[in-house]
């Protein structure tokens, strides 16, 4: 009698809540729920939904759980309405970001202009810098200049891109260009391709894009190991250990020779070999992070780099002797705190420093010049949610950079900003303006002038709408202002009797607007369609007076115009990925030097795959992968003028992927052995007028995990 009076006394009913990772917001599928009372476990579904029913008290308590995330508790929450609750995943990115096209950490859709390259896809396979992954991207320039690489996107120049590694900037301020043949493929997750102006998130110098070198997270205990082989006297080694857990690790180091003597062609169809272009690098990865308690996370980077390398020079002055140093030194300390299921602080502090000798002995023009740049960097983010229909990001940037170089002496410049970045959602409408300024001081004291100093400031805006009419189909409608700074060479470069720096220069200013179409094709595909125009203005040029001395001056002006689409598809045995890019970069009635009009690239695969024999739901196993890339680029002019060009090309690539034990379930190690060739065709092509780039080469990679 007792327990049937019990039982009409307790609140008979459902009690159903949803469970999100507190940093992306996404729902997080299959964690294990514990309902107390009356002492129920359920799991969350693929939408992160749970549900119990029951007899259910007005108030219970909840215990949530799963792999990669710190356990949640909550108590006395109240059953009469829907629960949202976060889990605080273990590891978390250092930057505090995981999408680099928006600070709030929300995914993006497919009609917005961002590239995902993941290593896991083996886009990085027989590469050893990321230099030889990023063409595959609409709308990306690699330009190659033998032992050394820049990027540049949407017909913008290298120094208007900004290269970040988790977050940091990498670009230096004596030229604001990134080295890419310094940053080794053994440490990179993913990399991240943001089109379109970024100074609103990221400061100066994004008014092409943004590229995002993601580093590695564990996602289990292991090791692993990487031997190449390849032409030209190139080989390399790289090894990893890892583990996740209260305490997540990530080491790995590498080192790379290579000789890099090949025949090229005159235009007078000489046969000649390219000296000098050797390279030997090493380079350690330390990354690790922990957990103080269930809101707070500690995290570390360490990046050390040191590179010896032949300086070529162009083949119609060559430098046979000329010799770069290189060593790069980065640090970055995280700290995020989770204050509340809707809100959380995170900090960064970074510090580089970088070293460059370059040492040519030629008796006509000798050099011995040493750089050396200090920069560091501190960043505070107050992550808001008010209404789950309203996201606030708040960041104060504070960056310092110092050099120390025999050429332009010891500039200093001080950068200061601040951002506000909002999001909204109704429906299927997304809104997100952002705002952001810039204090910038610059300070020097060249040997032959006196003292300087200059400061300016600059508000970016940027707007961007995304609309959702139906769930395969979105739109992106975007519009920004961006700005690059002058680098310290354009302000202080010492004067003699034919060049000299101009401390008077201005930032260059970028205004841009961009319109998308996206579309899912179910499980087995989607593709993406841009338009863009980008109006450039006060671009900085080094023009000669009446006594032909050389000087950078804010004169030019430039438009860019262009139509970017890509698109893959996997069907599981096969697939293909595509991307393409028309743009028309003029200034005047002239095309700006090296902007193609046309670049495309596309990869078709087939894959021989055998299906799980009593796994439920695990992924098939990949015996072998056979993929063919073709990539082309159209001329382009040289000179400013457009009186010189360089020719077209069309390149075929191929590669064989083989993991023989990938069904051998005794086989705790299963080595997998990859076979490819490069420029299959032979051709004689270049990306920079007298940088010829090498001809048919094959490799060979041995990539070993436990």
């Amino acid at each position: 009698m007792s327990a049937i009076f019990f039982l009409l006394l307790t609140p008979v009913g459902v009690f159903q809540g949803k469970i999100f990772d507190s940093f992306s917001r996404e729902p997080v599928p299959y964690a294990e729920v514990r309902v107390v009372p009356p002492d129920v476990v359920v799991w969350t579904d693929s939408t992160g939904r749970f549900v119990v029913a029951g007899v259910v008290p007005e108030e219970v308590s909840v215990k949530a759980e799963r792999v990669g995330y710190e356990p949640g508790f909550w108590s006395r929450l109240s059953t009469s309405g829907e629960a949202r609750l976060f889990l605080v995943p273990r590891s978390i990115p250092v930057a505090g970001v995981t999408i680099t096209a928006s600070r709030l950490g929300k995914r993006v859709c497919p009609a917005q202009p961002v590239t995902v390259i993941e290593n896991r896809s083996g886009a990085l396979r027989g590469t050893v810098d990321v230099s030889g992954v990023l063409g595959g991207a609409a709308g990306v320039q690699v330009q190659d200049y033998n032992n050394l690489a820049t990027v540049s996107i949407r017909g913008t120049s290298a120094e208007q891109t900004l290269v970040m590694m988790d977050g940091v900037k990498l670009n230096t301020a004596l030229n604001n260009q990134a080295d890419l043949t310094l940053i080794t493929t053994g440490v990179v997750q993913r990399v991240e391709v943001v089109r379109g102006g970024a100074s609103a998130l990221y400061g100066a110098n994004p008014i092409g894009g943004v590229v995002n070198i993601i580093t590695p997270e564990p996602e289990r205990f292991g090791m692993a190991a990487q031997a190449g082989l390849g032409s030209f006297g190139r080989r390399y080694l790289r090894a990893a250990v890892f583990g996740p857990g209260r305490l997540n690790y990530f080491v790995a180091g590498g080192l790379i020779r290579a000789d890099n003597r090949w025949t090229y062609r005159d235009e007078y169809d000489s046969i000649h070999t390219r000296v000098n272009a050797d390279i030997s690098r090493q380079e350690l990865l330390l990354k690790c992070g922990a957990g103080l308690g269930a809101p707070g996370y500690l995290s570390l980077l360490g990046l050390v780099v040191a590179a010896q390398r032949g300086s070529p020079g162009p083949v119609m002055f060559p430098s046979d002797s000329a010799r770069l140093k290189d060593s790069r030194l980065l640090a970055v300390i995280g700290y995020d705190l989770k204050e509340t299921d809707y809100a959380r602080l995170s900090a960064r502090f970074s510090h580089q420093r970088l070293w460059q000798n370059y040492y040519n002995p030629d008796e006509y023009f000798p050099a011995n010049d040493t750089h050396l740049v200090h920069q560091t960097g501190l960043s505070l983010n107050q992550w808001v949610e008010p209404m789950p229909w309203w996201r606030s990001n708040i960041g104060l940037e504070l960056t310092a950079d110092r050099a120390a170089s025999t050429a332009v002496g010891s500039p200093e410049r001080l950068s200061r900003g601040f951002f506000l970045e909002t999001g909204f959602n109704w429906q299927i409408v997304q809104i997100t303006p952002v705002l952001r300024y810039d204090l910038i001081v610059n300070n020097a004291t060249p040997a032959d002038s006196q003292p300087f100093r200059s400061t300016y400031g600059a508000f970016s805006p940027r707007l961007g709408v995304v609309v959702n009419p139906i769930p395969a189909l979105s739109c992106y409608f975007g519009a920004n202002q961006s700005f690059r700074s002058p680098t310290f060479n354009e302000l202080w470069w010492p004067r003699d009797n034919w060049t000299g720096g101009n401390p008077r220069l201005k930032p260059e200013k970028g205004t841009g607007i961009e319109a998308g179409l996206g579309m899912k094709l179910g499980r087995v595909g989607a593709c993406r369609f841009n338009l863009h125009r980008s109006d450039l203005e006060d671009l900085i040029q080094w023009v000669a007076d009446s006594s032909f001395f050389y000087q950078p001056v804010n004169i030019a002006r430039a438009t860019i115009t262009g139509l970017e689409t890509e698109a893959g598809f996997d069907f599981q045995f096969f697939g293909l990925d595509i991307s393409a890019n028309y743009q028309v970069c003029r200034s005047g009635e002239k095309d700006l030097p090296y902007r193609p009009r046309f670049l495309a690239k596309a990869v078709a695969w087939g894959a021989y795959q055998i299906p799980p024999l009593s796994e439920t739901g695990a992924e098939p196993a990949e015996i072998c992968r056979l993929s063919l890339t073709g990539s082309a680029v159209s001329f382009r002019y040289t000179d400013s003028e457009n009186t010189d060009t360089l020719p077209g090309y069309l390149l075929l690539d191929t590669e064989l992927a083989l993991n023989p034990l990938a069904t051998v379930q005794s086989f705790r190690v299963k080595p997998k052995f990859i076979i490819g060739c490069k420029n299959i065709l032979n051709r004689q092509y270049e990306s920079i007028k007298g940088y010829p780039i090498a001809g048919r080469n094959v490799y060979l990679e041995i990539d070993i995990g436990l």
